[in-house]
């Protein structure tokens, strides 16, 4: 209120200074600005200011008393809101007066239903226990390494708290109204962050992660050091819940912890209480040496308290949703927990752990060259605890490939870098190793459990832009996803009884305002060459440099930006053999007529054989030509319409490498698919048309 009243005197001086100049004095100044001005002599400028003189009187005048009248409305408009303010705040104190006073209970309902205003002494205090108490578990749980003596700490405080506010509703006390609008509120809110347009599920599930904790990081000079001990730094940085201190590699120092420090509150979400419940099962029976064992009935009630604390989350209520779209069908509550159940706790039979405890928990590993190393621990919440009790010893950020990393670096939700991990005596390295940071553990089972629905059969995955993993194939998928200003590679690995057994993310680098930009600044083919498989990357393919090589010289080819490549090279990769068909071209029906079928079956046999490839292409055409009797574009052009669905374009033989390449990892989609599937569609066209053949 007082900014308005400031604004509305301020709004009478500005009428009557306004009013005050008059036409005259602004025919005065845009003549100054004029060369032919100076024929004003001062006596004429006089003589104008003084017939205006009247009239700024009593502009002035008019002036002061709007802003006297406008200032006199909003105080008295002020004092109604405050008695109106003041009368709730006595009908609230006589409600609690007549209730035996405000509870913690009530505190906390008021804090929540009003916001900061109602955040009164209690709820304050109620904070501050639930601090010292995960404080204090965290102190345990350093010095004996029990993740129960953690959990026990906060859950006690947070249940007591739970227990009150529960006693406050049932009896009566609470505002009903308020805590009900409250609600409506967070519900509208939800649906508001899921019905923007153009997004996808990744980004929805982005967008419903409430238990995220903000993240900031340690400021370094040139010279990679911030000259101040941690606790310093803790209490003269403005940090959020999370600071994290992301080190280089290469320096003769030790690296400092990644995690500087960590608000204890973080730790008292019921989804985090429950998580190390079951991080304590796994804890347990690696320490009894009951790894391959079934799970007891205790270790089963955990795993399924923390299932069904987190199904109760917006984010999971998402993936479920998703997961019925993709399955046709809904899914009851047991039947998805008997889902999550199979896909991420079930142990399979030949002795490996399951999906949960190496992605969330980790595990030894080995290995080619025998070397102990670390399996999953793609948790931060994990690391962070391994970290605390002095058994994760992180050695620096690392970001392989072809990726921007000063963008990557810079962005303190994403770490990937290099530590160590002593477990159960065993001195085990993770040479490349990422994880978000202040993500929820719902927020990481809902993206997992999303990427595993989407990815059942390859046609399903191809559909949802996921493309076969370079090293796994049928048994893994990966793709891109933005998440906020940053993209990110999500890849997901199975095995053959269908359980996720990792996933895991690597960020590739910043899709901002700036790179979008970039996009259309003119540059010559060897700067799109140099440009191009950084953004190659980012657009979704695979970080193989002879890939993301062949890929920019056909993209570069004939463009002038990094625009106009990206949209050549998505028309080279295109297959449209249907479609370029059905449209019935004259040159494109007359390469059919000239026997485009036998052609057809004679590159099929070829792929059959082994032929087929860019070493073997020039013995495959000289025998084709011995045999066939073509030659020239009797030769070419139906080979280029099987493998590319076109009769124009990019070079056939680098096209034809390009597209054996695109097995190791591209942005598959329903048109750009590689070597094998054009060649299972070509079969497939052709046994439409009555020619049947074997691939």
């Amino acid at each position: 209120h007082s900014v308005l009243r400031s604004n509305a005197e301020r709004m009478g001086l500005l009428v009557s200074e306004l009013r005050s100049s008059g036409i005259p004095t602004a025919i005065h100044v845009k003549a100054s600005q004029d060369p032919t001005s100076r024929v004003l002599t001062n006596r004429r400028r006089l003589a104008v200011q003084r017939r205006s003189l009247p009239e700024a009187k009593t502009s002035f005048a008019l002036g002061v008393v709007l802003g006297a009248l406008g200032a006199r409305a909003l105080y008295l408009l002020e004092c109604k809101v405050q008695l109106g303010q003041s009368k709730l705040a006595r009908l609230w104190a006589g409600r609690h007066r007549r209730t035996g006073g405000a509870s913690v209970g009530g505190a906390i309902l008021q804090a929540g239903a009003r916001g900061p205003a109602g955040l009164d002494s209690k709820a304050k205090a109620a904070l501050e226990l639930m601090n010292a108490a995960a404080s204090a578990g965290v102190q345990e749980y350093a010095a004996s390494g029990d993740f129960g003596a953690l959990r026990r700490q906060a859950s006690e405080c947070r249940q007591e708290l739970v227990d009150r506010v529960s006693e406050e509703i049932t009896s009566g006390r609470a505002d009903i109204t308020a805590v009900s609008e409250y609600l409506v509120d967070s519900a509208l809110a939800r649906a508001a962050r899921c019905v923007q347009g153009g997004r996808g599920v990744y980004e929805e599930l982005w967008a419903l992660d409430e238990g995220r904790a903000s993240v900031s990081m340690v400021p370094h000079t040139s010279t990679g050091s911030f000259g101040q001990s941690h606790e310093e730094l803790a209490q003269s940085v403005a940090f959020k819940d999370i600071l994290i201190d992301e080190q280089h590699q290469g320096s003769n120092v030790p690296c400092r912890p990644l995690f500087t420090h960590v608000q204890p509150h973080v730790f008292s979400r019921s989804t985090t209480l429950t998580l190390l419940g079951v991080f304590n099962v796994f804890s347990n029976r690696a320490r009894q040496g009951r790894e391959m064992d079934e799970y007891n009935k205790d270790e089963e009630s955990e795993i399924g308290n923390f299932l069904a604390t987190v199904n109760r989350t917006p984010v999971m209520r998402r993936a479920r949703a998703e997961a019925a779209k993709i399955e046709a069908q809904p899914f009851t509550d047991e039947s998805w927990n008997n889902k999550l159940w199979s896909i991420w706790f079930e142990l399979p039979s030949d002795g490996r752990r399951c999906g949960f405890e190496h992605v969330f928990v980790g595990e030894a590993s080995v290995d080619a060259l025998g070397r102990g190393v670390v399996g999953g621990l793609h948790n931060w919440f994990k690391f962070y605890l391994e970290e605390q009790r002095g058994a994760a010893k992180y050695l620096g950020q690392r970001y392989p490939g072809s990726v921007d990393k000063g963008a990557s670096s810079s962005n303190p939700r994403f770490v990937s870098g290099s530590f160590t991990w002593d477990l159960d005596g065993r001195h085990l390295l993770k040479d490349v190793g990422g994880f978000f940071v202040g993500v929820s553990p719902e927020w990481q089972l809902a993206m997992a459990t999303t990427a595993y629905f989407e990815t059942q059969t390859e046609d399903a995955a191809l559909a949802r832009q996921w493309s076969r993993h370079a090293m796994f194939r049928n048994l893994g998928f990966v793709r891109t996803v933005k998440l906020g200003p940053h993209i990110y590679r999500l890849s997901l690995l199975r095995d053959t009884a269908g359980r996720i057994t990792t996933f895991f993310a690597a960020q590739l680098g910043t899709w901002d305002r700036q790179a979008r930009a970039e996009l259309d600044e003119q540059r010559t083919k060897p700067e799109l060459e140099q440009k191009l498989p950084a953004l190659l990357v980012l657009h979704g393919f695979a970080d193989e440099p002879e890939l993301l090589s062949c890929a920019s010289r056909i993209a570069a080819a004939g463009a002038l930006s990094l625009r106009e490549a990206l949209l050549h090279l998505r028309q080279e990769l295109r297959y449209d053999l249907e479609a370029t068909v059905h449209e019935g071209d004259a040159n494109t029906q007359a390469v059919l007529d000239d026997d485009f079928a036998s052609v057809a079956r004679e590159l099929l046999r070829a792929y059959d054989a082994g032929k087929l490839s860019v070493e073997g292409w020039p013995a495959f055409l000289e025998d084709m030509q011995q045999r066939s009797g073509r030659s020239g574009r009797r030769l070419y052009q139906p080979f280029r319409l099987a493998l590319t669905g076109k009769l124009k374009g990019h070079d056939l033989r680098e096209l034809l490498r390009l597209f054996e390449l695109l097995d190791a990892g591209a942005p598959w989609s329903e048109h750009l698919v590689p070597l094998r599937v054009r060649l299972t569609r070509l079969t497939a066209w052709l046994e439409r048309q009555g020619d049947s053949c074997t691939t």
